[in-house]
Formats: structure tokens, sequence, C-alpha cells
């Protein structure tokens, strides 16, 4: 199955990765890549109105601001015909139709320039705050430990539901609390790690039987906030970061900060404060939020998947419960797919395919398996289960493609239907004692009507059973999706299905809760 044979749902303006936000002009201009690329942004020196900024083949840059009436979204009065209800869509149309943007300078009304949107600038820091590690293994150093406040400041800091950050225990002032704003409620979570290992253990997707562990508790929270998992029925979204340590040169405006480089045993040093997604460093996922990871099949059904030299793929066996690397090679004109053991050492507690793995003291998977496609390392052989007539060389036995599993991201395909009464997550005016009875896991959820024909989701979060409104509104039978603030524009989507699929992509969270996955009847 491929992702491009199915529609997914638009996402709203906040989580487009090429809208740069509210900017000047020329700060978004200099973003520009070269010729025939674009971006999005919100332009502070004309009231915040939504823009596009092109640098066209002769690297001339156009700006050309977005039309919108409240409702919908437009270039010219031709593309106000479509009824295009959410940005993407509008430029989606412009770029898959290669459809050039006319443009009329202010001074010369017959100059006529036709530009193309052609490739997105991605905003380099998009989601990286909320994402990347924290350059320090000290708790003490992490951007979003405040110390010692009062609860009014924590209050004031956390404005929206995922927001978090790092504070001690007034009376006690050694036992560090992680406290996040969720469904209105700042909630309070003491940080502990495992009694025996002294390490954190890795939220587990439903389909993963190891236990994995990670050093630190930053990497425990943006895995967590990575694959939308929940610790104590809450998701982490957003650190909110102290101030800045330190700002030494008034003149430069450089400011600078304490911090203990990762993987190092260096004191601390006093560098530049800089923007640390530049690093990349992201916290590693457990086997069952790897998109790579097929779930508990029979490895023999998947060879079919493993198409080219160095395709590889994680599952469980069914029989044996153990986890399998999958690889396809080539040996001269032959080809060969090859299933490893991941083994666990019981003494070490760390994963390893060689002996000499043990070393790199592997506490997760993901890393393991990083560690060999960044370093293109070969795998010898050692716990081959299935092999060809020949042993191939080491070259043949590298890590490079990763075959991803759609069915991960099946439940986010737009479902081509009339109406909310014929979609297979709709179950019609059952009562609310049956919905919950179908719904399992956490973030699960269904569409059912109430008495008076009420369109609604029941919800399971945690241990807790929620309904919500699903009903568009009134008048332009619209659904209105979330902004990040007032400065976006409203957009809406005009069908149920497509407005949840959005939420679910998002990651939203309405009255305390986030749709996950659709319960299916059929």
């Amino acid at each position: 199955m491929e992702a491009e044979k199915h529609r997914l749902p638009a996402l709203p303006l906040s989580a487009l990765p090429y809208f740069h936000g509210v900017q000047h002009g020329i700060v978004a201009q200099r973003a520009l890549s070269g010729p025939n690329t674009f971006l999005l942004f919100l332009d502070a020196d004309n009231g915040k109105k939504l823009a596009v900024v092109i640098m066209d083949a002769e690297q001339i840059v156009h700006t050309v601001y977005v039309n919108t009436n409240g409702t919908l979204f437009w270039f010219t009065d031709e593309d106000r015909g479509y009824g295009f209800t959410v940005v993407q869509r509008l430029i989606d149309y412009y770029v898959e139709n290669e459809k050039a943007l006319v443009i009329l300078p202010e001074h010369h009304k017959q100059a006529v320039s036709l530009v193309l949107l052609g490739h997105k600038v991605n905003f380099q820091h998009f989601l990286a705050q909320e994402l990347q590690l924290d350059p320090s293994w000290s708790l003490q150093d992490y951007s979003y430990m405040h110390g010692v406040i009062s609860n009014e400041k924590i209050n004031m800091l956390l404005e929206k539901d995922g927001d978090y950050l790092i504070s001690l225990e007034p009376k006690r002032r050694r036992i560090p609390c992680m406290y996040v704003r969720w469904n209105d409620q700042i909630e309070v979570i003491r940080c502990r790690a495992d009694a025996t290992r002294g390490m954190y253990i890795l939220p587990r997707g439903r389909n993963s039987a190891c236990k994995e562990f990670v050093s630190t508790l930053d990497e425990l929270i943006k895995s967590a906030s990575r694959c939308g998992a929940e610790i104590h029925g809450i998701m982490f979204k957003r650190p909110i970061k102290h101030e800045p340590k330190r700002v030494v040169n008034l003149v430069t405006g450089e400011s600078f900060e304490n911090v203990r480089p990762l993987f190092t045993a260096s004191p601390e040093a006093q560098v530049p404060a800089r923007p640390y997604s530049l690093l990349k460093l992201m916290a590693p996922l457990s086997v069952g939020y790897l998109p790579y990871y097929h779930g508990v099949k029979c490895p023999d059904m998947l060879y079919g998947l493993l198409k080219s030299k160095g395709d590889f793929l994680l599952c469980t066996n069914d029989i044996t419960g153990d986890l399998h690397l999958l690889l396809r090679t080539t040996v001269r004109e032959d080809t060969a797919v090859y299933s490893f053991v991941i083994q666990y050492h019981k003494v070490k507690e760390v994963f390893f395919l060689n002996p000499s793995d043990c070393d790199q003291w592997f506490t997760n998977v993901e890393e393991l398996i990083e560690y060999y496609v960044q370093y293109r390392l070969a795998v010898d052989g050692w716990n081959t289960i299935v092999c060809a007539n020949r042993r191939p060389i080491n070259e043949d036995l590298c890590l490079i493609n990763p075959v991803i599993c759609w069915d991960q991201v099946s439940h986010l395909y737009l479902e081509d239907v009339n109406n909310e009464c014929e979609l297979s997550y709709f179950f019609g005016p059952i009562t609310l004692h049956e919905a919950k009875a179908l719904l399992k896991h956490s973030g699960d959820f269904l569409l059912r009507y109430d008495d008076n024909e009420k369109l609604l989701a029941v919800v399971l979060w945690g241990d807790q059973f929620v309904e919500i409104n699903m009903e568009p509104i009134a008048g332009d039978r619209l659904y209105r999706l979330p902004t990040a603030n007032e400065f976006e524009p409203k957009e809406s989507l005009k069908s149920v299905d497509e407005y949840i699929k959005a939420l679910i992509l998002t990651r939203t969270v309405i009255s305390g809760v986030v749709l996950r996955r659709p319960v299916k009847w059929k």
C-alpha cells in the first residue's frame, strides 16, 4: 500500500512546515533559498496579512498577499470560484498544476510577471523547540528548568494545553516536578527514574513487548512528545523555556549560556546561545512507534515489501515473540532477504545485532538501528535466521532504506463517502453505554447520534469517556480549524471526516482529550 494513492487531510496554517509565522518582509525574503522558491508568512509590516514571498527564475523577489473574506482564500477571482477554505489547498492547487501567479508591479502597470510557486522553503525551526533535545545531561541546565517558582508564576507561564516546565517543590527544593497545563488545569508529575536502572522507560506502542530505556528525563519527555504518547493522561506538546542565563555583549546582541556538551565528559563551557535544532538531536522512539515497525507478523509474509537492495523493516515474530530485522541484499545477480533477531543482553541490559554492539550501550532499538544506518555498518550474519545458500559480502548487508508501515497511518486517509452516515466509524444512534464497550485504547473514538440526532464523537482518554460535539458551524455548515494565535486567518473544512483526520494529524487537544484512532464497524 502506498501513501500517494490516498488523500490526506489538509493541515491548518500553523502546521504547514513552510509557514514562517509573523515576520518582517525583509526577514522573510532572506529565508528564500534560491530561484523558484517560496514561503508563507504573516507580514509584520502590513497588518500581519498573510503573504507568499517568491523568488523567480531571475532571482527577483515578489510578495503576493492572500485574499480572504473570513471563509474563502484566493489570489485571483478564478481561484475564488474553486472555494478554497484552507490555505494549503490553494497553495497545492498552484504547485501541482504549475499555475503561474500574475504579478503587477506597483510602478510599472504594463510589466506583467508570471511567477511559478516552485519549491517550498520549510521553516528551519518548525517544531524544533518542542522535539529537539537539550544539549545537557544535567537537569539543572535544561532550558525549561525554572528552579523554585510560585504557583502563580507557573499558571501564567503555561498558557495552552500541553505546555510544560520543570520546577522544584518549594518545600523540599530537591525533587523536580513536571508542571503541565491540561484541560485548563495545572497537573503535577514527579520525575522519577526506574528504581533498578536509574533510567527512564520509553512509552510503548500497542504491539511492542520490549522494555526500552533512555538516560535522561529530557529524552523521555521529547520521545513522548515526538510520538504523541500520553503519560498519566497528559500529552507533552511545548516546553516553556526560562529566560536566557546571561546576555554578555550588548553591542552585538549575542547571548551566552552555560552548557555541557552531549556525549562528552568535558566541563561546562560558555558558548554563544544558538538554536540547538541545528544539531538535529532527536529523542528515540520505542519500537512500537517506529514508522518501519510492522507489528506482530510472520516474517515470511513481509518479504515481498522489500523491493531494493538495502530495504529493511522490523517486526515481531508471531510465534517466538522475537524482534526481527528483515533486510534485502544483492549477491551478484541474485537477491535474498535475510532475517536477523535483535538480541537483548540480560546482564548489560542492552540491544545488539553483533556482539561488538554491546560496547555502544544501546538501551533502545532505534539508537541501534540508527547507528547502523548512519555509519553504513554491515550486519555480519550473527543471529541470521533465514539465509541464502551463499554468504554475502559485508557491503551487501547495510541498512539503507526503511520500509514504512502504511497501516500505521491508514486511519488518516480520507474516506470517499457522500456524508457522515457512510463513514466506517459512524455507528448511528447507539447508546453511550454501547459506544463505551467498543473503545479499548486511550484515544480510540467513534461517531454516534444522540436522541436528538446530534452528531457526537465518543472518546476514551485514560480511563475517562468524553463526548465532543461534531456538528458543523450553523450557517455555512463548515468545520473550523484551530489557530495558533489571533493573527492567523480562520480556516475551515467542508467534511467532518477531513476535520477529524486533521485533528488527529495535528494532535489537537479538545476538552482535555486527543483523537487518535477511529474504531470502525466495517
